[in-house]
């Protein structure tokens, strides 16, 4: 999936129209111990501007007017689901949850739901062989539970409760999460509808007490995106993780009220193209200009709403000459090609990027130089003092 930087790390970082052509090369800088990379913004660019949509927000515009601007050409309408997100920090083929009232197991094979006793003080699904196992925790060991007098559960096996919670082990710790958890061959999934499901990311992407209008728009973007790939996940058993490579879920721990409050206010709403849910990437900060992404209505253009500041890094000349160990001594880096916008020499968001050194030369991309130096974004110039 496409990866994403997250809202919450980008606003730690702050306290401290159509497809625009690739323009000419900047010149070429010389490398020393002085030159530094200039940047904006802080993540790919595409679709929604997280600091843009709270811009926005401020400036009096609705929800709706939001995501229109940052989705042209879109529609909302309404849709109800049942989500499967895989909880990537839990153990690879097994799923422990803490023992409570009202614990069930139920073998989707069957279709057949079971209790299970609260005297043990954990449960756990287990993958052996390709089959599940259900084991209880006593006298500090593992014990097998026949279920219907089977060793193995006939399917895949999921645990529910009765108040709508489960105590899943990460670690050495529980985290709870509403809805169900399955396991999935060698993966813990957490099963739960839409709407619940967004309680747990909204906060995670956006400061749910930033202005009202624009935690509603997140609410909508992160419910579209949830739907799109639940639309695009044939072959897996899950619809989408639950990091920024997909959306942030935390689970209860990270709900809030006014998340929640967004949440209702918008219920049911996405953003949809041609009918069906459009693909809305965000991000915390396109800079001041948007960059085209894979879908016709995420466009390139100027938003005067983000005013995420600019930000610097000194080069990491030593980061490059470890990845590109043919170029040598890195001499000279120039940016040669960029996405057009009006910003930083030639214009926009880098596209390659040449280094030359002692011994060769190498052209890169800008999200590679971005991903080896740890930039913010691929919105950037190199200078000299």
């Amino acid at each position: 999936m496409r990866t994403r930087v997250t809202l919450a790390l980008a606003a730690a970082a702050a306290l401290v129209g159509a497809t625009m052509p690739a323009v000419h090369a900047d010149t070429a800088v010389p490398v020393g111990t002085g030159t530094v990379v200039q940047g904006r913004g802080y993540g790919h660019g595409h679709g929604m501007s997280q600091y843009g949509a709270k811009g926005q927000a401020e400036a009096g515009r609705t929800y709706q007017q939001i995501l229109s601007f940052y989705y042209p050409g879109t529609r909302l309408a309404q849709l109800s689901a049942t989500l499967r997100v895989w909880l990537s920090k839990a153990p690879a083929n097994t799923t422990v949850v803490r023992a409570q009232e009202g614990l069930k197991v139920t073998d989707l094979g069957t279709r057949k739901t079971y209790l299970l006793a609260r005297k043990p003080p954990a449960w756990r699904l287990v993958t052996v062989a390709g089959r599940t196992r259900v084991h209880y925790w006593w006298g500090g060991a593992w014990h097998l539970c026949r279920v219907a007098g089977r060793v193995n559960l006939v399917g895949a096996g999921q645990l529910s409760a009765a108040n709508g919670r489960l105590s899943l082990k990460i670690g050495t710790a529980y985290k709870v999460y509403r809805g169900q958890l399955r396991l999935a061959g060698a993966k813990t999934v957490n099963v739960l509808s839409l709407e619940t499901y967004l309680r747990g990311v909204v906060p995670s992407e956006m400061p749910a007490l930033w202005s009202a209008q624009a935690v509603r728009a997140q609410a909508v973007a992160a419910r579209t995106y949830a739907a799109y790939e639940r639309a695009h996940s044939a072959g897996r058993g899950y619809d989408l993780c639950d990091t920024s490579s997909c959306q942030v879920y935390g689970g209860v721990s990270a709900e809030h009220p006014a998340g929640t409050a967004a949440i209702q206010a918008t219920a049911g709403t996405i953003v949809t193209y041609g009918g069906t849910p459009a693909f809305t990437q965000f991000s915390a900060s396109n800079g001041g200009w948007s960059t085209t992404g894979s879908a016709p209505y995420l466009v390139a253009k100027a938003d005067p709403y983000d005013a995420y500041p600019a930000w610097s890094e000194p080069l990491d000349r030593a980061a490059i000459e470890k990845a590109y160990p043919s170029i040598g001594t890195l001499t000279f880096i120039q940016v040669t090609a960029r996405t057009g916008n009006r910003a930083y020499g030639a214009g926009g968001w880098v596209t390659s990027v040449k280094l030359t050194g002692s011994s060769g030369d190498k052209t890169v991309t800008g999200d590679d130089v971005r991903r080896l130096l740890g930039l913010k974004s691929s919105y950037f110039r190199l200078v000299n003092p």
